[in-house]
């Protein structure tokens, strides 16, 4: 496979906020020591009820079963390649066209102090479903290296977006991390950060006020008022706050901070444009405060269709902010491409230097490599 201009390549991401599962095509092709990437085709589809609500359970830190983290991971595995079989169906493309599929699986608990983290959705499963070679379990590799687990973004972001000055690459999923892209001919390493919540505590917010999963294009927080006693207490927080590197989860931003911080009585529209200020906030002050040489900004992620969040944060910066379509790929497909790309780089036995993000001790090869058997 080496020995291939360019292989194609299905990259899956569900994040944080476990609002849907994002399947990418992607064309991954390498030269001159590095990789390129293009976008084919991409789709989205909404997790069932009730296993959005079993990962729910499952990432809210409470203590759970094994028999239930079990289910779970088989039910997810199950689904993700129930979906990319649909999805080859619909395009018409046929899995032997296929090179590799590359599969984060959902996060269900990361603790960066212990160095532990996990993630369900086994790309064995996957692998054996689809009959496509799949890699799988990405973090693992940099914990036994001494690694936080997270986040992995700098190494891909670099690949797809150094340019000719220094960048910053702002990643808003249910947690917003943000990487450093140095200079495409320089000779400095990618680095990267988690920053704290992105669309986390607004689609929570959304669930327990307004039965929906998430405020589209920010509408309703933009009809609120921002609280501002609550806001400052929030922009307290030590993880917001906390020198790099640095990593989180809904272990920390999850239920639990909502009753804590934002368990109000009152307008809820004021509710959700306080976390959402909260978290615009939190972005602007780790960007200027931990780089503050970049003077451009390139948003993904399903945060950057929040038309209003992308808008306050920029005002926050003193700067435009724009987004990944501008690049090729759409906001939702980036973190597609980022897996595909690592399944590239695992099979092709590239390491991955994650020293300045994560703390990692030496550089890695990422994830697990799953062989298909197609019949």
């Amino acid at each position: 496979m080496v020995g291939r201009k360019e292989r194609i390549v299905i990259g899956v991401n569900s994040g944080t906020s476990i609002d849907s599962l994002d399947i990418g095509l992607l064309g991954i092709a390498h030269s001159e020591n590095r990789y390129s990437v293009r976008s084919l085709n991409w789709v989205s589809y909404k997790f069932p009820r009730d296993l959005a609500s079993l990962l729910g359970e499952l990432s809210s830190g409470e203590v759970i079963d094994i028999h239930t983290m079990l289910y779970a991971d088989k039910s997810l595995a199950s689904f993700i390649g129930s979906r990319i079989k649909s999805a080859l169906k619909r395009s018409g493309i046929k899995s032997k066209s296929i090179d590799l599929i590359g599969s984060h699986g959902q996060t269900i608990a990361h603790f960066p102090r212990e160095k532990l983290t996990f993630q369900i959705g086994d790309p064995s499963i996957i692998a054996v479903q689809t009959g496509i070679t799949t890699v799988g379990d990405f973090r693992k590799a940099d914990i036994g290296g001494g690694g936080e687990g997270a986040p992995l973004s700098p190494i891909f972001h670099q690949h797809i977006f150094a340019r000719a000055q220094p960048i910053a690459v702002l990643n808003i999923g249910g947690i917003a991390n943000i990487s450093y892209i140095p200079p495409i001919d320089s000779s400095k390493r990618p680095f990267g950060f988690d920053c704290g919540p992105g669309n986390i505590l607004m689609d929570q917010l959304c669930r327990i006020h307004f039965d929906r999963d998430y405020d589209k294009n920010g509408s309703i927080a933009h009809k609120g008022e921002v609280l501002k006693g609550p806001l400052d207490r929030l922009m307290l927080d030590p993880f917001v706050n906390e020198l790099p590197p640095k990593s989180t989860g809904r272990e920390y931003f999850g239920e639990r901070f909502i009753k804590k911080h934002l368990s109000l009585r009152g307008n809820p529209a004021n509710l959700l444009r306080t976390a959402l200020e909260f978290s615009a906030l939190s972005i602007a002050i780790n960007i200027r405060k931990f780089l503050p040489s970049v003077k451009k900004v390139i948003v993904c992620g399903g945060g950057a269709l929040n038309g209003f969040l992308v808008e306050r944060i920029s005002h926050h910066l003193n700067l435009k902010c724009e987004t990944s379509a501008s690049y090729g790929l759409h906001p939702k497909l980036v973190e597609c491409a980022g897996f595909a790309l690592f399944a590239v780089m695992a099979v092709d036995g590239i390491h991955s230097d994650l020293t300045k993000t994560t703390g990692s001790t030496k550089p890695v090869i990422l994830g697990k490599i799953c062989y298909g058997s197609r019949t």
